[in-house]
């Protein structure tokens, strides 16, 4: 349902989404681990059906003063809650011999209410200033409860049950301030971002440890890019300075050695032009590609008693330079 309301410079609107259904999944893995004695094989097997009921809603307007200023916001709330039946039928081989067969009936429901959602920007110009402003604001919590009862058909029968509570919260923003200069314009910016997401999770069995772990970082960007057209050539240069603050908490307690600082310089070049009816560009631009929380989490999913899946908190960012040359007709 979308509804919308506009007056003179004034828009208001609201939307409201539900989405509900089913799917089925039938998958097969094989792993190979190799130790320093033993190479152990493992086949599993994933059967199971998924339900899903999710709701979104949300409201906002936008105001244009004159055709040199407007602003706007929203508004949006949403609630999820996922739920999974099924088998997880697997065999472990060590050194070309079968030594176990598991087959383990999986429970798993995932609800995550609310989540909130907000937004807010400007643009305008003021003289022969362009401004254009965004701020974010992101808050949601998750809670997933498994439980798995594993029969085993040489060792014991075990029922294993984690839990596993997140909460995640972000603020960003960005100004980008644009003045035409000489041939072309200038454009200076400035972005920052704040996020924490935190995790507790518990397990029913010793061999997978309990976790409290929370994650805090801060991204301060600055950044300057100047565009020109000299004849048939329009030639881009920038630059952009980061600093990131990244803390890491286990059990409350601030890890120092898994807590980084970075302070990185990106320079980014773009030439475009056109010849008769060929049209081109070559870019080149450096920056940092960082892990994922899902991937520097250290709560730890079941499989089997041989067999568990965790993030690395001790993940490093990835620094990329990229040239590319493109050519259209």
């Amino acid at each position: 349902i979308d509804l919308k309301y506009r007056t003179r410079g004034l828009e208001i609107f609201a939307n409201y989404g539900w989405w509900y259904g089913h799917n089925r999944d039938d998958r097969s893995n094989e792993m190979t681990t190799t130790t320093a004695k033993d190479v152990y094989n493992q086949s599993f097997r994933t059967i199971g059906k998924q339900s899903y009921n999710d709701m979104t809603g949300k409201i906002g307007f936008s105001y244009m003063f004159n055709d040199r200023h407007s602003i706007g916001a929203y508004y949006q709330n949403s609630w999820n809650r996922h739920h999974t039946l099924g088998t997880i039928p697997s065999e472990v081989w060590q050194n070309g011999t079968l030594i176990d067969r598991y087959n383990s009936d999986v429970n798993n429901k995932s609800t995550a209410l609310p989540r909130h959602n907000a937004n807010l920007y400007y643009n305008g110009r003021i003289s022969k200033f362009s401004i254009d402003f965004n701020a974010d604001y992101l808050w949601y919590k998750n809670r997933e409860i498994s439980l798995s009862d594993e029969l085993s058909e040489t060792g014991d029968d075990r029922n294993v049950s984690t839990e596993s509570t997140n909460h995640n919260r972000m603020f960003a923003e960005k100004l980008v301030v644009s003045h035409p200069l000489w041939k072309g314009q200038i454009q200076v910016g400035e972005e920052y971002t704040n996020t924490r997401t935190t995790n507790l999770f518990s397990a029913n069995i010793p061999e997978v440890p309990d976790a409290d772990n929370k994650v805090d970082e801060s991204n301060i960007a600055a950044f300057v890019q100047i565009a020109q057209q000299f004849g048939r050539f329009n030639v881009g240069l920038g630059l952009r300075y980061e600093h990131v603050k990244f803390d890491y908490y286990e059990m409350g307690q601030l890890r120092d050695d898994q807590s980084k600082t970075y302070n990185n310089l990106f320079p980014s070049l773009n030439v475009a032009t056109q010849i008769g009816k060929v049209r081109m560009g070559l870019n080149y631009s450096g920056k940092t590609v960082r892990p994922g929380y899902g991937q520097l989490d250290g709560a730890v999913s079941y499989i089997n008693r041989l067999t568990f899946e965790t993030g690395n908190p001790y993940l490093k960012p990835t620094k990329m330079q990229t040239v590319e040359y493109m050519a259209q007709w």
